[in-house]
């Protein structure tokens, strides 16, 4: 007995304090839809709001998320709009910092692909499905990365 109060009082000499997280990530999966994702994504310097599919990706405030949320709702309409078109269209709905474009294609159908104005390499593309799912959480994003914010205090 007496061997194991001294392990214990050995391995009890070190203070969590000489341990320091200074580089983290954390990533929280909100939803998913097929091979989409939308994550609140932490680490030490900010908490953004990250859509993903595939090998596409794009990172976002959460103030720019309820914006593109906003403009996502609106999907049921451009879809009524462009589902039996014969031609290819597209509409562009400004979105903050983003524009999100709504689009219809004879051969591959309606899709959605959210951007930043100014850059044309980062992009995500969803469908209509996935566009229904993620809005309500996109609108919710401040929310949410509070929500983070508050459970991962270091």
């Amino acid at each position: 007995m007496h061997a194991l109060i001294l392990c214990l009082s050995v391995l009890g000499t070190n203070p969590a304090d000489e341990f320091v997280i200074d580089d983290y990530e954390f990533y929280w999966t909100v939803a998913t839809a097929g091979e989409a994702k939308l994550r609140i994504e932490k680490n030490e310097d900010s908490t953004t709001v990250y859509l993903c599919k595939s090998m596409d990706g794009i990172s976002f405030t959460p103030e720019e998320a309820e914006k593109i949320g906003a403009a996502l709702l609106r999907v049921n309409h451009y879809y009524a709009k462009m589902q039996n078109c014969k031609k290819k269209l597209s509409e562009t709905v400004a979105a903050g910092e983003h524009e999100v474009i709504f689009s219809h294609h004879p051969k591959y159908g309606f899709s959605i692909i959210i951007r930043a104005k100014e850059e044309f390499i980062s992009h995500v593309s969803l469908d209509r499905k996935a566009a229904l799912k993620f809005s309500p959480c996109l609108i919710k994003a401040k929310r949410l990365a509070a929500f983070v914010d508050k459970k991962i205090q270091l």
